[in-house]
């Protein structure tokens, strides 16, 4: 494996200085591991240290293989971007927006791809009165595709494709999946994705003895203070729930396999091939721009100089400092992870750590450092 320096300094002072009391980084290139770095300890008592098969709730990194296996079926023929989302989902008819103080539905004019550009007009409100009573009456048993009544029972924010709103449209996408290809959710991820790439640490949903002996514990910044935090995931709001946007169990090894599969044009470094390289493109486009009518509606934590494609964020202008190339592409989550691929340089990495408000504790444009301290030390 080859040294990077500057990448070694900054993840071991986000170690020391930040906050990362357990964190790690794999980078390959073109199927070739060339970079990882380890730092601190999974448990609070530090006897344990981390490594690659640390277990970590991976949160809105879920995302980008929800996209994928998405794209898979379009692929495949049995999903269509272009098509109503409620051919798929039937309740999503009920969807509905107050304007002038009417009810109006505007669910026929929701489309597969408003789900996966995130231009749905879906929140991300999971505690909200209908999904919380529905919860309730299953007994904590409802399903992904039960729990899509629930979504459509308060009003869109908007009408489907007028802007950009960070929401549930991935776990919608996800009940999208299940109707497509007559399987759960988490079944068609591990039959079609984790188990082809060779991802033996990945789940959607983990006991929590299981958690307890395997995962990183969660820490939260809470106003300058650093507090312990279940390992539980809100976000799987059931038992019976497979969130595509934010329930992904896994660890460093397996999430890299991935990332340098995307980073490869489609193709895992076990030559089995997820997507063709012209759906990856596709994927990590700007895909807002011209589609929805106020693209500018998109925001990133990291900062500008993103666009939004297909579950991922997309560098589109390198002005704000960034030293990935344009076309770099990836997505974060709520605890702090991270993964990016770059198709020109075949670059794929993921960062994992667990800490909730990482954005406070370690300065919000964590990541494009990281990235930035990476490409300078990088000779292609």
């Amino acid at each position: 494996m080859q040294n990077f320096p500057k990448l070694t300094e900054y993840i071991e002072k986000l170690h020391r200085e930040k906050n990362a009391r357990s964190c790690g980084i794999i980078i390959y290139k073109n199927h070739e591991k060339i970079y990882e770095h380890f730092c601190g300890f999974r448990d609070a008592a530090c006897t344990e240290k981390t490594n690659g098969k640390t277990l970590y709730n991976m949160y809105s990194c879920t995302k980008p293989l929800t996209v994928a296996a998405g794209m898979m079926l379009c692929e495949r023929g049995v999903l269509s971007l272009d098509a109503p989302v409620a051919e798929y989902l039937p309740e999503i008819r009920e969807a509905y927006v107050i304007e002038n103080g009417e009810k109006i539905f505007v669910g026929e004019n929701m489309l597969v791809r408003h789900l996966f550009t995130m231009s749905a007009g879906f929140d991300y409100g999971i505690t909200s009165r209908p999904i919380t009573e529905l919860v309730g009456k299953t007994a904590g048993k409802a399903t992904t595709r039960e729990m899509i009544s629930a979504f459509t029972a308060l009003p869109l924010g908007f009408r489907p494709g007028e802007m950009f709103r960070y929401s549930l449209c991935h776990d919608v996408l996800a009940a999208v999946i299940e109707a497509a290809s007559g399987k759960r959710f988490a079944d068609f991820m591990r039959e079609n994705i984790f188990a082809p790439l060779g991802m033996e640490n990945t789940y959607f949903h983990l006991p929590m003895a299981e958690k307890e002996k395997r995962m990183a514990e969660l820490w939260k910044w809470d106003g300058g203070v650093m507090r312990l935090f279940g390992k539980a995931n809100g976000f799987e709001l059931t038992e019976n729930y497979d969130s595509g946007g934010a329930g992904l169990i896994s660890c460093a090894e397996d999430y890299a396999v991935f990332a340098d599969a995307m980073a490869c044009g489609g193709t895992a470094k076990n030559g089995v091939r997820l997507l063709r390289p012209e759906t990856v493109k596709y994927m990590a486009g700007d895909r807002l721009s011209g589609f929805v009518a106020h693209p500018e509606s998109f925001g990133s934590v990291v900062g500008a100089g993103y666009g939004y494609g297909m579950g991922v964020r997309v560098l589109t202008d390198k002005s704000y400092g960034a030293k990935a190339p344009l076309g770099e592409f990836g997505w974060d989550g709520a605890a702090g992870s991270c993964f990016s691929a770059d198709l020109e340089s075949g670059i794929g990495m993921v960062f994992t750590e667990h800490l909730f408000c990482w954005p406070e504790a370690q300065g919000g444009k964590v990541h494009v450092d990281m990235r930035n301290a990476f490409y300078e030390d990088f000779n292609g």
